[in-house]
């Protein structure tokens, strides 16, 4: 059976623009206990070598991806004209399911590199941010440089925890939180 959902208009496929949003179209600076955050999280991670210099990368996390947006925009499912002119779209149709794959592939390659982006004098031979079809050759790339399996699995480590994906660390910061003696005596 094919499920089909009913919608006014194709918007409701969008994207949300976390950028986007504010009152009345106005973004302000958010503060934590008084304090202005200063720019995305980073982190560096590097990986020795013994016979010429280490490796040193850097992540920054990615607040923005409109220029994804752009290149890649998000698939629409086929729609479908029903009996009395209802409009719906099919999010079932195979070929539909095959590019919102497709797409959220892209995605993941797109924001891991622009996060390692922050990784000065990294050049890519084959990678070009205007083609997607070339962002999975990061991936190549990095094995013709010598690095092993495990260590493209620490960038994507790297990657993740900047991008604030460490659950681990999320329960150790909220584990310390709730340890601290203000939060006790509230919760007492």
């Amino acid at each position: 059976m094919i499920l089909e959902i009913i919608l006014n208009g194709a918007d409701l496929f969008r994207p949300i623009h976390p950028t986007r949003w504010g009152i009345n179209g106005v973004g302000g600076i958010m503060k934590y206990k008084g304090k202005k955050l200063e720019g995305p999280s980073e982190a560096i991670i590097v990986l020795p070598r013994q016979n010429s210099d280490d490796l040193v990368f850097k992540f920054q996390a990615v607040l923005e991806v409109d220029d994804f947006d752009k290149i890649c925009p998000i698939p629409l499912p086929p729609e479908v004209l029903k009996p009395g002119g209802q409009r719906s779209y099919n999010v079932e149709s195979p070929k539909y399911k095959e590019e919102l794959d497709q797409w959220a592939m892209n995605k993941t390659h797109y924001m891991y590199l622009k996060s390692i982006e922050a990784t000065e004098d990294l050049e890519w031979e084959t990678v070009d941010m205007e083609k997607p079809e070339t962002w999975e050759n990061y991936n190549k790339e990095l094995m013709d440089a010598g690095l092993t399996e495990a260590e493209r699995l620490q960038l994507l480590q790297t990657y993740s925890q900047v991008q604030g994906l460490d659950q681990g660390k999320i329960d150790a910061a909220t584990k310390s939180f709730l340890a601290t003696p203000q939060v006790e005596a509230e919760n007492s």
